[in-house]
């Protein structure tokens, strides 16, 4: 029994796609094999130990050499597995092979003459260890699955987070450029309203400048033409003044001649005369005619000199005769 619990060590697998259900099955194999052996050398007691060390050794040799070809099958996908499967059926049958040859050669010594087959309990073995295998690639598989699938999980919210950052910084830079732009447009309606501020207070600065220059100059206009109307109405006076002085003298002259020529007059009754020397007479006769006050030279002088227009202008003196030499007697006219 201790012979048969020591155990080889496992050769190199290469190119394993499933390394665990291969060592799991050859374990199974190598505990069934040596459950088998240590069975059947019980049941002789009689076995040499030299001869057991030998097909133990065959038997090693042969479990190698299947180990290899179960895992070049098993590096062939979903059919090793079946492959697989099926030599390791197969391996019990060898077995039991060589353990039937020992017992043909030490049956002599066997007192157990019918022993029922093992294998069933060694198939219903390796159908757990092949259905644990296959749920753990299947498990594994899950599992490789899952992690992709949270890792794929991952990398879109990894790319969505991207996407929303990006689409937030280019919002943010949107309000910055618009704001940016409402701002510059601000800037500009002011400096606008304040060019038009300042233009509109340069047109009325030039509106009340040209207004007072404008009354100004009406001021200018309206005092020479007061100064030229003050000028005229002076000269008209003086003129007017001179008039009435010409006139008041040439009436005192008038009066002086007019009193010297009815002092000098007679008043004499003359005799009777026929018509023709009445006539005669009658020229003789100076013009006693009555002379209102109205019109009289003074009168006629104040009322001229009270009248806008210039007489002279209207009546130069040129134009008309001396009312004293008008008004002489006809003797005195002649003369």
């Amino acid at each position: 029994m201790a012979g048969s619990n020591i155990r080889e060590p496992l050769a190199e697998i290469v190119d394993n796609v499933n390394p665990s259900a291969s060592v799991l099955q050859d374990d199974i194999l190598t505990g069934g094999r040596e459950d088998i052996l240590s069975t059947e050398f019980n049941l002789s007691g009689t076995c040499n130990k030299a001869k057991h060390k030998l097909d133990k050794q065959d038997g090693n040799r042969k479990r190698f050499t299947r180990k290899g070809k179960e895992n070049h099958n098993i590096s062939l996908g979903a059919n090793g597995v079946k492959r697989t499967a099926e030599s390791v059926c197969k391996r019990p049958s060898r077995g039991k092979l060589s353990g039937k040859d020992s017992m043909k050669q030490g049956s002599f010594n066997n007192i157990v003459s019918n022993v029922s087959s093992f294998i069933p309990l060694v198939q219903q073995k390796q159908a757990a260890a092949v259905v644990t295998g296959k749920r753990d690639i299947k498990v594994k598989a899950l599992e490789a699955a899952e992690a992709a699938k949270r890792m794929a999980e991952k990398k879109e919210n990894e790319r969505k987070m991207k996407k929303e950052v990006l689409r937030i910084e280019r919002e943010r830079l949107e309000l910055e450029l618009q704001k940016k732009k409402k701002e510059e447009e601000r800037k500009k309606k002011e400096a606008q309203m304040a060019a038009k501020k300042r233009q509109r207070e340069d047109e009325e600065k030039k509106e009340k400048e040209k207004k007072r220059k404008r009354v100004n100059d009406m001021k200018k206009q309206q005092q020479e033409h007061e100064k030229i109307l003050a000028k005229k109405e002076e000269i008209k006076i003086q003129r007017r003044a001179t008039v009435m002085d010409n006139l008041i003298k040439a009436a005192e002259d008038d009066d002086l001649i007019i009193k010297d020529s009815l002092q000098e007059q007679s008043y004499e009754i003359s005799p009777y005369r026929g018509s023709d020397d009445e006539d005669e007479d009658e020229d003789d006769l100076p013009n006693n005619k009555f002379i209102p006050s109205w019109a009289s030279k003074h009168s006629l002088s104040l009322i001229v000199s009270s009248q806008k227009m210039d007489p002279e202008t209207i009546f130069p003196p040129q134009s008309f005769c001396n009312i004293a030499e008008v008004l002489l007697p006809r003797k005195l006219q002649l003369q």
